[in-house]
């Protein structure tokens, strides 16, 4: 068994295999009953993962009560086989889970189980207690993965100026926030969070910066996406680009259709000079503009724009066309 440090789990394993090696693709459905659930696992989110010699790859699964205490998970695309598991996002990577309570220290080993006291570049960690985590001293620091799920707050607050968290990439999505959860930065002291090359980031809940210049980039075109539902505040006192300055990587941060980016404060997010753009806003996104700063419109490209502040007037100008499906003034 490859076991998981985790209690949102299933607690059984399925060993699946080819009759004849090669060729499949699979959608594979596990069956478990109430008395096989972790203590802390929501049977509602399911993820499926699959073990692969080295780590557990998670899958997006559905969920069904076929009644009784008997319930089923599915997901499709495995064309691979081994051993299977089931659990909440995050839960099979058999990395670190946040046990430091309400306010405590990143650094401090005991405040991880297990207790992390070698930091490594291949960490996975996770907070999945559903509380709310202020979680202090944050360091400079690579890890692979890092997960919020099951109705967790985290606020993250940098020990120094100028930290930079980055997210180096593992197997499936490496920074993830479930659509109950919240991944925050509030701190006096500007922090960084990077997803770099090769990994992505899917953010289904809530994200608020506040408090310094702090930023969320990411090194490859759509590395990080904003999924239906999801919101993104650029609050008070963070100032500056939050998805990064002049020259990051092109259509790096997708807004899908039905998230949300609301700016309270900072420069535009679009950084880069148009028609060239770091963030991209789909068709059915909302960019809220609830601050006094004057929003960027020459060569830019909106799908639902909102004007959601009273105060002065904001006057707008530019040699190019702005692209608009709607307009809303609040």
């Amino acid at each position: 068994d490859h076991t998981a440090s985790s209690t949102n789990i299933v607690n059984k394993q399925w060993t699946i295999t080819e009759n004849t090696p090669g060729g499949s693709n699979a959608t594979v459905t596990l069956q478990w009953n109430t008395a096989d659930e972790g203590g802390t696992f929501v049977r509602t989110t399911p993820f499926i993962g699959r073990w692969n010699g080295t780590a557990w790859e998670q899958n997006t699964a559905s969920y069904l009560d076929l009644t009784g205490g008997v319930y089923t998970a599915s997901a499709t695309g495995f064309t691979a086989f081994s051993q299977f598991g089931i659990g909440n996002d995050g839960a099979l990577s058999g990395g670190h889970t946040w046990i430091g309570g309400s306010t405590a220290s990143w650094v401090t080993a005991t405040n991880w189980n297990p207790t992390r006291t070698t930091p490594a570049a291949t960490d996975v960690l996770q907070f999945i207690g559903g509380a709310t985590d202020t979680v202090t001293n944050f360091p400079a620091q690579t890890i692979a993965q890092l997960f919020v799920s099951g109705g967790t707050k985290v606020n993250l607050q940098a020990g120094v100026p100028a930290t930079t968290l980055t997210i180096g990439g593992g197997a499936g999505t490496d920074l993830s926030v479930d659509g109950t959860s919240q991944l925050n930065i509030n701190g006096a002291n500007s922090m960084t969070i990077t997803v770099a090359t090769g990994a992505t980031g899917s953010i289904s809940g809530s994200m608020d910066f506040s408090g310094a210049a702090d930023k969320l980039t990411a090194a490859d075109s759509s590395g990080i996406t904003f999924q239906n539902g999801s919101i993104f505040k650029q609050d008070t006192l963070c100032t500056g680009n939050v998805f990064g300055a002049s020259g990051g990587t092109n259509n790096s941060v997708v807004f899908a259709s039905g998230s949300e980016f609301i700016q309270k404060a900072g420069s535009n997010p679009f950084a880069n000079s148009q028609p060239a753009s770091i963030v991209v806003f789909q068709t059915g996104s909302l960019f809220s503009n609830q601050q006094t700063g004057t929003p960027s419109f020459s060569g830019r490209t909106y799908s639902n724009f909102e004007q959601d502040y009273i105060g002065s007037a904001i006057t707008v100008t530019g040699g190019s066309p702005v692209s608009i499906d709607n307009f809303t003034v609040k």
